[in-house]
């Protein structure tokens, strides 16, 4: 078994160590490790162990010191978000370059879970400053609240004893190929509204009326509206390099 020194005492010869396998914390006595161990035991570094049943339960004996540095990485099972700038005991593989937006008129809880999905949507298991903001919409004389949430979408993972992923497993944002699609989306929405525009205008100058013209350019400004598909997906203005750790295995 593998687990994480959570607490030592060497003055009394003995500590704690906890196993992410089992979930379980097992004590040990200095006598169950090797003699490099003993000299390299510190709060938080990592140790393989057999858990052997005592009277009280179990602890653990032939205790002995596991480079780190060798662990393969772990994924988060769910999407982790923060206000700052990193995620805890997580490092940033890929991301760092796109902002999402997500937003609702209904209630701010919308637009986070819309900004969380469209996070999801490129690939990211992680979310760093998620920030709220509101703005003011118009309908006509009517004027409403629009709830917004942005983030910045990223792929994190961490190495762990139970790390099964190399560096290139860990797997990669697809922002920058959705947002070539969706912007591929939004000039053809301005194409099509471009060509209505251009119908109406010639339509009337065939017919010679001025009233004609001003009825289509006022039927095409209320009907035609171009469709910005890529509007939640924008380039990140924050310094990447100041967030992003790579990492090869």
């Amino acid at each position: 078994m593998r687990g994480q020194v959570i607490s030592h005492n060497s003055r009394e010869q003995y500590g704690f160590v906890h196993c992410s396998e089992s979930g379980e914390s097992y004590r040990f006595n200095y006598s169950s490790c090797d003699r490099e161990t003993q000299t390299k035991l510190t709060d938080g570094c990592y140790v393989s162990f057999t858990k052997r049943a005592v009277q009280d339960g179990y602890e653990a004996v032939h205790v002995s010191f596991i480079n780190s540095d060798l662990f393969l990485y772990e994924l988060p099972s769910k999407l982790l978000v923060t206000q700052g700038m990193a995620i805890p005991e997580w490092i940033v593989i890929d991301g760092g370059d796109w902002t999402v937006i997500g937003s609702s008129e209904e209630s701010p809880a919308k637009a986070k879970q819309q900004c969380m999905n469209l996070c999801r949507s490129v690939g990211a298991n992680g979310a760093l400053k998620l920030t709220y903001s509101v703005s003011q919409g118009r309908k006509g004389n009517y004027r409403y609240s629009v709830h917004h949430y942005s983030a910045v979408p990223v792929r994190i993972a961490r190495k762990s004893p139970i790390g099964r992923l190399r560096n290139h497993q860990v797997g990669r944002l697809s922002a920058s190929i959705t947002k070539s699609k969706l912007a591929k989306k939004t000039r053809t929405s301005r194409l099509k509204a471009l060509g209505w525009y251009v119908l109406a205008i010639g339509g009337a100058l065939l017919t010679d009326n001025p009233f004609v013209l001003l009825g289509g350019l006022i039927l095409c400004l209320w009907f035609v509206r171009v469709t910005h598909y890529d509007d939640w997906l924008k380039p990140n203005l924050m310094n990447r390099s100041s967030m992003k750790e790579w990492e090869s295995v």
